[in-house]
């Protein structure tokens, strides 16, 4: 379905909506889930019916794990009994949180009342205004993929005006979170609602094309990167540390999310290439296997022996959630992937960490993540995969000294913060 086409069902849908007060979001989610659509049809996936989030089906099909639902911060809080949280969405609140867009400890127990408020809010189909869509849209009829898209688009796009009862009119958070239906409501809601989006993952600000970036951004009214945007915070996700020389005592991999197909057009990053990773990857655990290296599994990864080289053993596997903090600061980090929330982690927690990348990739990178690389290069921590021995002997020459220099951390902070606005 290509954009011509895309633009026309948004349109359509635009006047047919026009009275709602955040149409203007709602049209932005509607056109990001039919490009999303538009490329699955591309490449042949199949997809369930009437689903709003779209992108988290398609990577439980390719063995990727996704979020947790709503009310996963009350099960975290466990010690509220369920009777307290219930009048907690009695509490006024000026501003909303959703996942994301807490800074404060108190920030955390706002985004439990606005989750706890969302729970008593219904949406409520308008059938008869989806059948009033698809005969504005008979021109469509002929098209090759018109069955398919009348048969995926979710019936939550048309969706009846919600009372707006003690709910806030200002939200901060991760606009992504949109596509999930407990979440996409809000913007039902008969008042407008102002939306700040922060940076929740890996990959914001670092890449030339984005889509999820670029979608984050049109969505919001502010938006907020953590430190490689336009503008930025410090990060809001990772405690921060002292900054201090660490003593490196195991070299560990960095497991990575499986890259699935939809994915990779949204990143502009082939496939062949995760896969060219995954093999390198394997060379590179082989040579240090006298090392006894460690491998930290992502946790996305239905999987948990995707991506893990053949010589590392069951016990020298791990989560992260399986270990406390103070387990990952005595590691070298080896990174071999752009995008990763926990290049973050590492400076923020004084984490040793060491790069390798292909060298072509420099094209795909933003002007702001370009001077974070040659802040790497001069520290030596960055290697390109042409340079695959000098990298190799560089991890030799930290593990030897059994030293990480403090200063890696401190320079990047100081980049990061330089930015903030």
């Amino acid at each position: 379905m290509d954009i011509e086409t895309r633009n026309e069902i948004v349109k359509v849908y635009n006047l047919l909506n026009k009275d709602l007060k955040n149409i203007n979001k709602i049209s932005m989610v509607l056109s990001f889930w039919l490009e999303i659509f538009s490329s699955c049809i591309e490449n042949e996936i199949s997809l369930k019916e009437n689903t709003l989030s779209i992108l988290t089906e398609l990577e439980n099909e390719e063995g990727i794990i996704q979020e947790r639902k709503l009310n996963s911060s009350v099960n975290i809080f466990n010690r509220f009994k369920r009777h307290i949280l219930r009048y907690l969405r009695f509490f006024p609140l000026k501003n909303g949180i959703l996942i994301s867009g807490y800074s404060k400890k108190i920030d955390f127990l706002k985004r439990i009342i606005t989750e706890q408020k969302l729970m008593k809010m219904d949406l409520i189909f308008d059938e008869q205004k989806k059948e009033v869509f698809f005969k504005d849209l008979k021109f469509l009829e002929n098209h090759k993929d018109f069955l398919k898209f009348k048969k995926s688009l979710p019936n939550v796009f048309f969706s009846k005006p919600i009372k707006p009862i003690n709910f806030p009119s200002k939200l901060s958070g991760s606009p992504v979170s949109f596509f999930k239906e407990d979440i996409f409501k809000i913007l039902f809601l008969d008042k407008e609602i102002y939306f700040i989006g922060i940076q929740h993952g890996g990959g914001f600000g670092e890449l030339n094309s984005f889509k999820i970036e670029d979608f984050e951004i049109s969505f919001s009214d502010k938006y907020y990167f953590w430190g490689l945007g336009s503008k930025n915070i410090t990060q809001n996700r990772f405690k921060i540390k002292k900054i201090e020389n660490r003593k490196i005592e195991e070299i560990c991999f960095l497991g990575t999310t499986k890259l699935s197909k939809t994915y990779s057009k949204i990143i502009d990053i082939e496939k062949i290439e995760y896969e060219e990773v995954l093999e390198r990857r394997k060379k590179i655990s082989k040579s240090l296997d006298f090392l006894s290296a460690k491998f930290m599994v992502s946790p996305k990864n239905k999987n948990r022996n995707h991506g893990v080289p053949q010589n590392i053993k069951e016990e020298n596997m791990f989560l992260q959630s399986e270990v406390n903090e103070k387990y990952l600061e005595n590691k070298l980090f080896i990174i071999d992937w752009i995008g990763h929330t926990f290049f973050y982690q590492a400076i923020y927690g004084s984490i040793p960490f060491i790069i390798i990348f292909k060298r072509s990739w420099l094209d795909k990178l933003s002007n702001n993540f370009l001077e974070v690389i040659k802040i790497l290069r001069s520290k030596n921590i960055l290697y390109f995969t042409d340079e695959e021995e000098a990298f190799q002997m560089r991890i030799y020459d930290l593990y030897d000294k059994r030293k990480y220099n403090s200063e890696v951390f401190s320079t990047l902070r100081n980049y990061l913060s330089n930015k903030i606005v």
